[in-house]
């Protein structure tokens, strides 16, 4: 993240965004690597939510792009 956040060149509109979504973005982040190494069922209702948060997610990275 902090390699986006410097790439991306707007540190207080991505510091406020990881913010508001510090809970989303490590749950997403524990999805990913579990998904990768130990095996876990999550219910539907959290797949939804993480897999609506990483669609959040992008399109926070297409607007800051899209700012240039």
């Amino acid at each position: 993240m902090n390699i986006l956040r410097d790439l991306l060149g707007d540190p207080d509109f991505f510091d406020g965004f990881v913010r508001e979504n510090r809970s989303l973005l490590i749950r997403l982040e524990e999805a990913y690597i579990s998904s990768r190494y130990m095996p876990r069922k999550y219910d539907r209702e959290e797949a939804e939510e993480l897999l609506d948060f990483a669609e959040k997610v992008i399109e926070f990275v297409k607007s800051i792009k899209g700012q240039d």
